[in-house]
């Protein structure tokens, strides 16, 4: 337990793999994102922005912390191994299984249970921190007040929310929702997004029937929800250029240039990813 592999200004948690585990299936996103040989998937989905969100707050042990669209459970166990007490929720009830095992086989001690973000099933006031890491742009729009509101009421006076969501206006952004909507593209490029209906879609590692959609927010969509659920916006900031099919060879100059655009206020707004940090 708490392992790390090094890879420049980010690093990862060395996880040793699940093996042979009758009845439990691996994870979409660990299997096609941590673990696939294009090094940009992991570098942004579990580089930058899990570490970049976990900056913003100063965890200490015995800290509880909730992730609200955990997947497999990755953040958590980062958090896990900074000592914190980590909890995560999802609807993807096949990738929460699979996140417990594989965090068990690692020495991580969290806990991970299905759950939607709309009741979130915990006592008021209990987390010191609540974090969404590519999660908000999957929520309904109709649920994301309800939502927001039941983080205000988990979260303790002075505890915090950090989210990190596309970049609505961003320029990657853009072309994903351009390109998502030719099915010749999303058959090369298969993390594009696709073109859902009113009703969304189910994802991948559900066996329940739950769906979402993928409609990112604004900043000042972002802004009024965090102010309707009584809490104070702190801070908000784009980051990660790097784009989601960069090539491995391409990697090191990739991540130089992200370093430069990142410094420069009017191209930062273009970037992949927004950040927020919000205060109870």
């Amino acid at each position: 337990m708490g392992k790390v592999i090094q890879d420049g200004r980010v690093y990862y948690l060395d996880l040793l793999p699940l093996g042979d585990s009758p009845g439990v299936e691996e994870a979409f996103l660990y299997r096609e994102w941590f673990m696939s040989p294009l090094k940009v998937l992991r570098y942004v989905e579990y580089g930058r922005r899990p570490l970049e969100a976990l900056k913003q707050v100063e965890i200490r042990r015995g800290d509880r912390m909730l992730d609200l669209g955990c997947d497999w459970g990755y953040l958590a166990m980062l958090a896990a191994s900074l000592g914190a007490e980590a909890h995560g929720i999802d609807i993807c009830d096949r990738s929460i299984e699979f996140g417990m095992e594989l965090s068990k086989k690692n020495g991580y001690s969290i806990k991970l249970g299905y759950a939607n973000a709309t009741a979130i099933p915990c006592q008021d006031g209990y987390f010191d921190y609540i974090f969404s890491i590519e999660a908000f742009e999957h929520f309904f729009p109709a649920e994301r007040p309800l939502i927001m509101s039941e983080i205000s009421r988990c979260l303790k006076p002075g505890g915090k929310l950090v989210v990190t969501t596309p970049n609505r206006f961003g320029l990657a952004e853009i072309v994903k929702q351009l390109l998502g909507k030719l099915s010749l593209a999303r058959k090369l490029i298969p993390m594009l997004p696709s073109e859902p209906g009113e009703d969304g879609f189910v994802p991948p590692g559900t066996s329940r029937g739950d769906r979402m959609t993928n409609k990112p927010l604004s900043k000042g969509e972002m802004a009024a929800l965090v102010k309707s659920a009584g809490m104070t916006l702190e801070s908000s900031r784009d980051f990660v250029f790097v784009p989601e099919i960069t090539p491995n060879v391409l990697m090191p100059l990739a991540r130089l240039l992200e370093v430069v655009l990142e410094k420069i206020p009017l191209i930062r707004r273009l970037a992949t990813t927004t950040l927020y940090v919000a205060s109870k």
